[in-house]
């Protein structure tokens, strides 16, 4: 479990949308969630939008945030 936390810590950047991939910085409020503001690789508006449903903040969605608690809420459940 060590040897992937750290892998994560080291190649995945902060502040990345686990949903698009695009940062989360270009994600803007529109009341009930946060719609992705970047191009997406065919050069149209990104389509991803964030619902505030779970997570009041932005921060719910980070990538990096969201696969270290994966892990060790598995890693929790594996010793009951």
């Amino acid at each position: 479990m060590k040897e992937l936390l750290q892998k994560i810590e080291e190649e995945i950047p902060e502040g990345v949308c686990c949903c698009c991939g695009h940062k989360l910085s270009v994600h803007i409020d529109e009341g009930d969630g946060f719609r992705c503001h970047s191009l997406g690789q065919d050069f149209l508006q990104c389509e991803c939008f964030l619902r505030k449903g779970r997570y009041n903040s932005i921060e719910g969605y980070d990538l990096k945030k969201r696969l270290k608690r994966y892990i060790k809420e598995e890693k929790l459940t594996e010793k009951w």
